[in-house]
């Protein structure tokens, strides 16, 4: 068994590994090996004005998804014209400084217009969002919110 480990260890090559300027190599004995070149040039650009809809960072509500329900619970003032279970699907964009802006609902299943209405100023009336990051920038992220609630 020692002799297969020492025989192991001679066997797996070295590597050592070096990063100058934008580039990272990888060198195997005498061997160089470029893994990966980076220049400014080909880091992807962000656009200001750009709105993404899946970034390296999610925005989201400060205090996590229960506080998010929490808040609008507690901040809903729905009209109570009928009783039933409803799934909704609110979207929104949310900005780099963390305010929620072009707020629409896509889907509202057996949801009458003023119930809409009262989601979509709910919504706007939430605390800001800690925002989303791409490349170490906040940037604006789409965010479409499902909820399953019942109006009694």
């Amino acid at each position: 068994m020692f002799r297969f480990l020492v025989w192991l260890a001679l066997a797996v090559p070295t590597f050592s590994f070096s990063q100058k300027q934008g580039t990272i190599t990888v060198k195997k004995s005498n061997q160089e090996i470029v893994i990966d070149e980076i220049s400014s040039d080909s880091i992807m650009q962000i656009e200001d004005d750009e709105v993404y809809t899946i970034v390296e960072t999610m925005p989201e509500f400060v205090g996590g998804q229960e506080k998010m329900y929490r808040c609008l619970i507690n901040n809903l003032k729905a009209p109570h014209s009928h009783l039933n279970i409803s799934r909704i699907y609110i979207c929104f964009v949310v900005e780099k400084n963390g305010k929620l802006t072009n707020i629409e609902v896509l889907r509202a299943a057996n949801i009458d217009p003023a119930t809409k209405e009262s989601w979509i100023k709910t919504i706007d009336n939430m605390p800001k969002w800690k925002p989303g990051v791409q490349y170490g920038k906040p940037v604006r992220v789409k965010y479409t919110l499902p909820v399953l609630f019942k109006i009694n």
